[in-house]
């Protein structure tokens, strides 16, 4: 068994795919800051995508989707083309 972890911002899009599902159960002040804090960690995939030329916001939305879609280690293109 191999123990690894996603990289090209897999991780932190999985985290704020959670963190805001978990903020639409909460009120608040609370459900700000977490929405801000799911913001905050999509920082790091709008960077490497931003970095490698990519369009930050087509690579955002498409890793979303492939997230919603059970796609949890789906990463950034600029790593694999």
């Amino acid at each position: 068994m191999r123990n690894w972890s996603a990289g090209g911002g897999a991780t932190e899009v999985e985290l704020a795919l959670k963190l805001r599902d978990y903020a639409s159960t909460v009120g608040g002040r609370e459900q700000l800051a977490i929405n801000a804090f799911a913001d905050a960690l999509e920082v790091i995939p709008k960077t490497l995508a931003e970095n490698a030329g990519l369009d930050t916001i087509d690579t955002l939305v498409e890793l979303r989707s492939k997230h919603e879609q059970g796609m949890t280690t789906a990463r950034t293109k600029c790593l694999y083309g």
